[in-house]
């Protein structure tokens, strides 16, 4: 049974929340404040987080931030009506998904499931890497993918990538110069039961350009193209 850590400050919207899940799941855990939220999902392991973004003391997006290296354990943040900076920075950091409020609660419970049935196809990979790669090593460039361990390499730097940031590079190197449009790899990637948008997909790719910039050397790069996608390429 999935445990789900609960992080809301508003007791009206709490309650609702609890009395809603508790119709789906038994292991609620529950807290009000950013404080305690990292205590409990520190000392609980939770399945998945429901992350409000305001909250006393130490917001959601700070919980967020310092949660990060969880990377199989999905946040979803609760966010107000129109906060669109606060969803592009959640997703930034790391978060599955975002709800805005008010919301439905059958909408609540339907993006919970579709986030839990992600993450248990994401650890299925990590347990049977060799289902999801014909080859444990993948040569791009000077570049060099171990499907299995989840590393980049580059002259004898190596960096560990985020599952999804990993999965959006090993996707583009399975085609090199191929374009891969946004809602492919939101579809390949995230699956067609996520229900946020291909900006999902841009604010991972920064992320992952970012880290492919701490192998200097690196002789493949991420390309945009507009209003289209990514694709991989050998920099000129």
């Amino acid at each position: 049974m999935p445990k789900i850590l609960i992080v809301e400050d508003e007791a009206p919207v709490s309650r609702l929340i609890v009395e809603t899940l508790r119709q789906e799941w038994e292991n609620l855990i529950v807290a009000n404040n950013g404080h305690d939220a990292l205590r409990l999902a520190r000392q609980e392991h939770p399945d998945l987080i429901l992350l409000d973004i305001m909250l006393p003391g130490v917001d959601g997006l700070e919980v967020c931030r310092q949660l990060q290296g969880d990377a199989l354990t999905p946040i979803i943040f609760l966010t107000a009506k129109g906060a669109e900076m606060d969803r592009v920075i959640g997703l930034g950091m790391g978060a599955d998904d975002y709800i805005t409020k008010p919301f439905s609660p059958l909408e609540l419970v339907a993006r919970i499931k579709a986030s839990l049935r992600r993450v248990q196809r994401f650890q299925e990979k990590l347990n049977h890497p060799e289902e999801a790669a014909s080859s444990k090593r993948v040569e791009i460039g000077n570049v060099t993918l171990d499907m299995s361990e989840r590393k980049v390499a580059c002259d004898g730097k190596t960096i560990d990538l985020p599952f999804k940031e990993f999965e959006i590079l090993s996707t583009l190197a399975s085609r090199m110069n191929w374009v891969f449009s946004r809602d492919t790899l939101l579809y390949r990637i995230w699956g067609d039961d996520y229900f946020g948008d291909s900006r999902t997909v841009d604010v991972h790719v920064s992320r992952l350009r970012g880290r492919l910039r701490e192998l200097a050397a690196a002789s493949v790069e991420v390309k945009s193209v507009r209003n289209v996608g990514y694709r991989l390429q050998v920099k000129a």
